[in-house]
C-alpha cells in the first residue's frame, strides 16, 4: 500500500525500520512457552484467583520491559540505524522511533494471547485481532496520505494499542466470570455445613 500511494524508496526505507522493531519480538517469545502450562493448569483447576494474580504480575513485567526497552531505542535509534544498517538508511531512525512506542503494548498483547489460548476464549481474541487488523487497514490509507511515510507507524501504534486494550479486558473479564461461577458452584456446599 505504501510502495503504491507514495514511493518504492519509503517501502524499503519503512520495512528497514519495521525488521528492528520485529527482532524487539524475540525479547518476549520464551514467556508462552514457560507461564502458557502454568496457566492453563490454574485455569483448569478453577484457580481464578491465581490465575488473575498472574496474569497482573506479567502484565507489569512485560509492560515495564516494554517501556524500558522502548526508552533505550527512543534514545539510541541514531546509532542503532547508523551501525546495522548504515548511514544511507537515516530516515528509518524516525520509523524506528514511532515503532518501539508500540512495544510496551506489543509485549502485554503476547501475555493476552497465551492467555486467551489458556482461557479457551480464542474466537473472542480472534475478534479482537481482525477488528484491529481492519483499523490498522484503514489507518494505513489515512496515514499513508496525511502523513507519508511515518503514518503506518501511528497505524501500527494505534491498531496495537487497541488490541492489547481489548485483550487485557477480554481476559480480565473473562477471569472474572470464572472466579464468580467458581464463587456461587461453592455457595450451595458452604450453606450445607452450616
Amino acid at each position: 500500500m505504501l510502495g503504491y500511494m507514495r514511493s518504492y524508496s519509503t517501502v524499503a526505507t519503512f520495512t528497514t525500520g519495521a525488521k528492528l522493531f520485529e527482532v524487539s519480538q524475540f525479547v518476549i517469545r520464551p514467556l508462552p512457552m514457560i507461564f502458557f502450562p502454568i496457566s492453563a493448569g490454574l485455569i483448569v483447576h478453577q484457580n481464578w484467583k491465581q490465575a488473575k494474580n498472574l496474569f497482573q504480575k506479567l502484565l507489569l513485567v512485560t509492560g515495564a520491559f516494554g517501556i524500558i526497552v522502548t526508552i533505550l531505542v527512543l534514545i539510541t535509534a541514531d546509532l542503532l540505524v547508523s551501525i546495522i544498517f548504515g548511514e544511507a538508511y537515516f530516515e528509518t531512525t524516525q520509523i524506528v522511533r514511532v515503532l518501539f512506542l508500540s512495544v510496551p503494548f506489543l509485549f502485554m498483547g503476547v501475555i493476552c494471547l497465551f492467555y486467551s489460548n489458556a482461557e479457551h476464549i480464542e474466537r473472542k481474541a480472534m475478534w479482537v485481532l481482525v477488528a484491529g487488523v481492519l483499523g490498522n487497514i484503514i489507518l494505513n490509507i489515512f496515514g499513508i496520505y496525511y502523513f507519508g511515510i511515518v503514518g503506518p507507524a501511528w497505524a501500527t501504534v494505534i491498531s496495537q494499542t487497541f488490541i492489547t486494550v481489548s485483550l487485557i479486558y477480554l481476559n480480565f473479564h473473562h477471569l472474572q466470570v470464572g472466579k464468580n461461577q467458581a464463587e456461587l458452584k461453592a455457595m450451595p456446599m458452604l450453606l450445607l455445613e452450616e
